[in-house]
Formats: C-alpha cells, sequence, structure tokens
C-alpha cells in the first residue's frame, strides 16, 4: 500500500494525537456536570424528605385538634 501524500497523512495523524491528548478541558466540563447532577439530586431528595415531614407533622396536628375536641367534648 502507498501512501499517496506522505505529509497530509502525517497531518491527520498529528490531528488525531492532538485530540486524543486534549483531555483536560473535557475532564473539567465533565467533572462540572457529574457535580451539577450530584447537587440536583441531593436537592431534589432533600426537598422530598422535607415535604414528607411537613405533611407527617399536619397530619399529626390535625388528629391532635380532632382528640382535643373529643375530649372537650365529654
Amino acid at each position: 500500500m502507498k501512501i499517496k501524500n506522505p505529509k497530509k497523512e502525517r497531518k491527520k495523524i498529528s490531528k488525531i494525537d492532538n485530540i486524543k491528548t486534549n483531555n483536560k478541558g473535557s475532564a473539567i466540563v465533565v467533572s462540572l456536570l457529574v457535580l451539577s447532577l450530584v447537587v440536583i439530586i441531593i436537592v431534589s431528595v432533600s426537598s422530598i424528605y422535607v415535604n414528607k415531614v411537613q405533611s407527617l407533622k399536619n397530619i399529626n396536628d390535625y388528629y391532635d385538634k380532632l382528640i382535643t375536641n373529643k375530649l372537650d367534648s365529654r
């Protein structure tokens, strides 16, 4: 197999090598994206937990009022 233009082939190979070795920028972008995804997941889970605790507190208050009304009516 004969290479028609060796200079062109070398340029292609050097471009491929540059793409393969230029990983610092993409690694930073990927790490920032993963960090933002983790933060979003933590915030959503904590908001679900807070809403659950608040609804349980409201249910508890509601039944406390019912119990006190029943006791007062006796």
